[in-house]
């Protein structure tokens, strides 16, 4: 699967690259997504490179997955982020996690997209 970067206005959804890792790193610290979010205890930074390589950069290539994060198109500030995952035929599931720090309430924007 090709990925693509998807331009929406003031949003812009691109794939995740290594650069990325210490920000998930980061956001995978926050108590409140941790209580909705598998995530080892203790997280270290070599869990996030794991994650973001295997299932976040490695699920484009073998085509179960289209992962995403989601940036402000001006700033390019890392919002959070939003993927497709492919299960079985005919069912796929949309997973989606945001940063806590940027004040941007625009989550459902993130699926519309």
């Amino acid at each position: 699967m090709d990925r693509q970067t998807i331009a929406a206005g003031w949003l812009t959804l691109r794939p995740f690259t290594p650069a990325d890792i210490p920000w998930v790193y980061e956001v995978s610290l926050d108590p409140v997504l941790r209580r909705f979010m598998q995530v080892p205890s203790p997280y270290r930074l070599a869990d996030a490179a794991s994650h973001v390589e295997q299932a976040y950069i490695g699920g484009w290539a073998d085509g179960r997955r289209a992962e995403f994060v989601a940036e402000d198109a001006a700033t390019a500030t890392r919002l959070g982020r939003v993927g497709l995952r492919l299960g079985e035929p005919g069912a796929a599931e949309v997973g989606y996690w945001v940063d806590p720090l940027p004040d941007h309430g625009s989550t459902p924007l993130f699926l519309h997209v």
